[in-house]
């Protein structure tokens, strides 16, 4: 849709990383059926950061207790502490962007569909 490559192209630019359209032979073959993801591997940094929406093809909600959210940016790797605060610090300026906040994958009841 024009409101995720938006907020995309707000990330991208802010953080200097390129979140690239994955095709739809790619997302055929995860088993969580995401109408589409975005995803940048940093192999500097060893971090890799995937940008989806809440919602699979079906418009079910993939975490239902985040159901406020319509998109999420999952970014797998060792971040300090600080560096995450900057991080969230940074992405809360993006105008098209409402709510960011730390999300413990642990305490979600729903997480087999952020791990992938």
């Amino acid at each position: 849709t024009d409101n995720d490559y938006r907020v995309c192209w707000n990330i991208n630019t802010l953080l200097g990383i390129r979140l690239m359209l994955m095709n739809e032979k790619d997302l055929e073959e995860t088993e969580i059926f995401l109408e589409y993801l975005y995803l940048y591997a940093d192999d500097e940094n060893a971090l890799i950061y995937q940008f989806f929406p809440n919602r699979n093809n079906k418009k079910k909600l993939l975490v239902p207790e985040l159901k406020p959210f319509d998109f999420l940016l999952k970014i797998s790797g060792d971040i300090p502490e600080e560096a995450q605060q900057a991080l969230l610090k940074m992405l809360r300026t993006i105008d098209h962007i409402q709510l960011v906040t730390k999300i413990d994958i642990k305490s979600l009841k729903n997480k087999e569909f952020l791990i992938f």
